[in-house]
Formats: structure tokens, sequence, C-alpha cells
């Protein structure tokens, strides 16, 4: 039954969030035409992209990447972080860049999908990685391994979950570099640990971390 006055999901949104339950071709038909007869339907366009993320489902590591980029701080130098959050487990994985063109972004992902051994089925980055100034680059890159690209679309949130998930990685670098800057007058060796070095430390911490599920993204 379709109450006129309220949005519902897409056709696809419904069969992706039934698509486990066995339904019946014929209630697709009826959903189908519901939908097309529904006042709202006609009247509002869509929402943006990134909002549609909710209907998808990932159910094994791989299914759905998100991407983005986070800055870090030691002192007065900054660092560029690129952070890939595996949507099936909150998996983290980083990987440090030498700056934030699409080259050394993508050079990050080709390292971060060799040290997994997986080649995700699809990702998911704002306008930063899909954008009209990044089509080529990456459309080249994806249309080469497979993988679908999911556009979110221009100021649209985050999935809840994989933006909780960048922030408190986040956190837990930026304590690490803090840490290692008031211990080093102390521990002069520590001089010679490296950005990579403290970003995995920060990586395996909240992959160590209980999540929303009372489990941590490595069980």
């Amino acid at each position: 039954m379709c109450i006129r006055d309220s949005n519902h999901m897409s056709l696809p949104n419904f069969k992706a969030r039934t698509s486990k339950l066995e339904i019946p071709k014929r209630i697709y038909d009826m959903y189908d035409r519901v939908c097309k007869s529904c006042d709202s339907c006609g009247k509002y366009a869509p929402a943006p992209e990134r909002s549609r993320v909710s209907g998808w489902r990932a159910y094994f590591f791989g299914d759905i990447w998100f991407i983005d980029h986070v800055k870090v701080n030691i002192g007065s130098h900054h660092y560029i972080v690129f952070v890939v959050v595996d949507a099936a487990t909150n998996f983290i994985m980083s990987e440090p860049q030498r700056a934030e063109g699409h080259e050394h972004t993508i050079e990050a992902l080709r390292k971060i999908m060799d040290d997994n051994h997986c080649t995700p089925k699809a990702i998911m980055g704002d306008d930063a990685f899909f954008g009209r100034s990044a089509a080529r680059e990456w459309g080249d890159f994806f249309r080469s391994l497979g993988v679908r690209q999911i556009s979110q679309g221009p100021n649209t949130p985050w999935p809840n979950r994989a933006e909780a998930a960048v922030k408190v990685f986040k956190t837990k670098a930026q304590i690490y570099f803090d840490d290692l800057q008031e211990c080093m007058p102390q521990e002069p060796f520590l001089k010679n640990v490296s950005v990579r070095t403290l970003l995995a430390y920060a990586t395996w911490d909240r992959n160590n971390s209980v999540t929303y599920g009372g489990m941590t993204p490595l069980e």
C-alpha cells in the first residue's frame, strides 16, 4: 500500500533490501505499479545518489569500500592519509600520500588492494574522487579493474558508520603523532619512527576496538 503523502523506497532499493527473502516476482510487479502511480514520486526529484547507499547490502569483505582523505599533524608538518573503510566489516585501511593528487591516491589504493589481496566490487567516494575534474583518471582506473563507482553527490553526508570510523581513526592517529612529539626529547631514537609506522599502529588500534555490534573489525 502506498501512502501518497509520504516517501517510500524506489523499486531497485526495495529489491536490494529484500533480496534474501525470495519474494515472488508478482510482488515486485505490484510494487512497481504502486511506485509509478505515487504522487510523491512524480512530484519530487530523486535524492542524490550518495543517500541511496543505505539500500545496498555488504555481506563480505570487499563488497563496498568507502574512501576518504584525512590530514594529521606532527608539529608544523601536515600529512595526507588515504583511508578506506570496508562496509561489511568496518575494517580500516590507510596509506600515507606524498601529495593529494589523483595519481598519488590511485597509487595508495593500489597498494591497499595488493596488501589485502582484494579488488573491491564497488567503491564509494565524494566529488574529490569522482567529480568532473577526476572523472578521467578514476574512470579509466576502475574500468580496467571492473570496479563500480558510487558517487555520493554534492553536500550529502557519509553513511554514519563510515563517517564515524574515519573520525575515530583520525583521532587515534593524531594521538600517536602527539605522543611521539611529546616523547621525542626524552627518547631520541623515536626520530627514526616513520609516519607509515605510526599510521600502521593507529590502524591496528582502530581495528582492534569494539564497534557497534560488540565485535572488533578484525573479528
